[in-house]
């Protein structure tokens, strides 16, 4: 695995605070998948096989509901991960996840950190600080479609993507806001 790809992933919320001597044999077993644009990654109720780190490019989770319409559930850029809570309970995904660009991903077998857990724990206190920051992020989307209006969300939502803090700012976003 290439330097930079190994450096985001130790950089990543799943990896930040363990101790790099579990994550390096973790990284090794682990492969870097490209995908392009519109590209399905997973589908909803598809077995939880991999925990995935974004190396570059944009993904989105999202869900179809019973009239046909697509629930973006979550964007995804790097550094993010996704995937964690299903595959570590060996679940279905409850959501699917396509390529909203062309992107890298950093796919880590969940049987192999399943079995790093299993006989190194330390390894679980990354996992959870970073499922809590999923979930964290997922109450305050409800707190966003519940108190905001759908003109403040993705003017909220384009502010997000800006990278400075005053003053004027460009900002890409990668998929369509309806």
């Amino acid at each position: 695995m290439r330097r930079d790809i190994t450096q985001i992933a130790k950089a990543s919320l799943i990896f930040q605070n363990a101790p790099t001597e579990l994550v390096e044999p973790l990284l090794e077993s682990a492969r870097v998948t490209r995908h392009t644009r519109g590209e399905t990654i997973f589908i909803q109720d598809d077995p939880a096989e991999a925990i995935y780190i974004v190396v570059n490019g944009w993904i989105k989770l999202y869900r179809i509901a019973a009239n046909g319409t697509e629930a973006v559930v979550g964007t995804f850029t790097k550094g993010h991960s996704f995937g964690e809570a299903v595959a570590l309970r060996s679940a279905r995904y409850p959501v699917s996840a396509e390529a909203v660009t062309e992107c890298e991903l950093i796919a880590i077998n969940a049987v192999t950190l399943i079995q790093l857990l299993e006989s190194n724990p330390k390894i679980a206190i990354s996992m959870l600080t970073a499922t809590y920051a999923h979930l964290h992020n997922l109450v305050s989307q409800v707190e966003q479609l519940k108190s905001r209006t759908a003109p403040q969300r993705v003017a909220e939502f384009l502010l997000e993507l800006c990278q400075g803090s005053d003053g004027h700012a460009k900002s890409f976003c990668p998929m369509t806001k309806r």
